[in-house]
């Protein structure tokens, strides 16, 4: 799992420190959130080593509201004889400065790229409930095609209502909370994408609709992968379209390669296996390639 740690220091900026950590958060959505009030004395770099994506938010001097302008008098000597500081040693090798807008200078680093070595974790679902659907045998030939380390769990849509803000005010089902919980906690989504009548079908685009609800949604920032099939000749472009459509306006964000279009798939999937040396060679290729798109 990959996480993102906001991590603010005690000091004068009590509750304004923790409204900058959840700007952060949110800008940063899509993983786990972990806010932690660390000790002054504590090293910075202690909290962050071993952590694969991290997020450090120093506040600078007091909050918004209780902030003043510094007099002569609050300034320290200065040593001509002093040696420049050395680097800060909370700063991730390689991290890039990020600037919040709003009242006060604030600064924070962005979040790291995933760690070559680091298992990634890839949820998958179907937008097709049929046992023998084209499109989740596609997801089983893709959990056998990852790049090593990479892991695959398809996720079963089948038990999820559909979306009633009535039934969210009461509380999440227990199927609409794993749904949710198994997508922040994933690295990445892998969608298999039939098309119905020229379209998303309602399984999934109701998929969407439950992910894209929440503070902050399971969706946001998340990094999803597209691929369908179909007996048409055409695969299923307008229905990935439509997806990336309506995956954006999540807040998610769609891979950067190109489609993978698998048409007449009844030839090219016999018996729930997909056979197809080309087809194969192109998902292997794909796949890899949303991996790299995930650790950068």
């Amino acid at each position: 799992m990959k996480t993102l740690a906001v991590i603010s220091r005690k000091g004068g900026a009590g509750k304004t420190t923790l409204s900058v950590n959840l700007a952060i958060a949110a800008h940063l959505a899509g993983r786990r959130t972990i806010l932690a009030d660390i000790d002054p004395q504590r090293s910075a770099s202690d909290v962050l080593r071993g952590l694969p994506a991290v997020v450090l938010a120093r506040p600078l001097g007091a909050g918004v509201g209780a902030r003043r302008r510094r007099g002569p008098g609050d300034r320290p000597p200065v040593d001509p004889g002093r040696r420049p500081a050395a680097p800060d040693p909370g700063r991730p090798h390689g991290a890039r400065r990020l600037r919040l807008a709003g009242r006060g200078r604030r600064r924070a680093w962005s979040r790291l790229p995933f760690p070559s070595e680091s298992r990634m974790n890839l949820l998958s679902v179907s937008g097709s409930l049929r046992a023998a659907s084209l499109n989740t045998a596609l997801l089983r030939a893709a959990q056998d095609l990852a790049p090593e380390g990479v892991t695959i769990t398809i996720f079963s849509l089948r038990d999820l209502p559909l979306f009633d803000q009535d039934l969210e005010d009461e509380g999440d089902p227990p199927a609409v909370a794993a749904w949710k919980e198994a997508v922040a906690a994933a690295d990445g989504l892998v969608i298999a994408c039939p098309e119905y009548n020229g379209g998303i079908t309602g399984v999934l685009k109701n998929a969407v609709d439950w992910a894209s609800r929440g503070k902050p949604a399971p969706l946001a920032g998340k990094l999803c992968c597209l691929f369908g099939a179909s007996p048409g000749i055409t695969g299923t472009v307008r229905a990935q379209d439509a997806l990336r459509l309506s995956l954006r306006r999540a807040g998610a964000r769609t891979e950067p390669q190109g489609d993978v279009l698998v048409g007449q798939a009844h030839t090219k999937i016999i018996d729930g296996a997909l056979t197809d040396e080309r087809t194969i060679e192109g998902l292997r290729k794909h796949l890899a390639g949303f991996v790299e798109a995930v650790r950068t």
